[in-house]
């Protein structure tokens, strides 16, 4: 479940990004960004579930948006992604 508030937090992010190549202005990416971050906020009163997982993919999610939308950013995502890989293997 972290994964996907990783992964609406990186649409909240690449929405930020393409805000002015787009025409998006600014309510689409605050819709989004608040969206996705209210989501987290509605399960943070149930018991047994890992807060700090939901919060860090989030975290991880947002950061990985912005980053994926410059060329540095997409071959640490890539360098990263292939030693998770090689972890998962391992």
């Amino acid at each position: 479940s972290a994964g996907i508030y990783g992964l609406l937090a990186a649409v909240a992010a690449g929405a930020w990004m393409q805000r002015r190549a787009r025409g998006l202005g600014w309510t689409m990416p605050i819709a989004l960004t608040l969206l996705s971050a209210l989501l987290i906020v509605a399960v943070l009163g149930k018991s047994g579930m890992d807060h700090a997982a939901h919060v860090g993919g989030w975290i991880a999610g947002f950061v990985g948006g912005l980053v994926a939308f410059t060329t540095a950013g997409r071959v640490a995502l890539g360098v990263l992604a292939l030693a998770a890989l090689g972890l998962a293997l391992i």
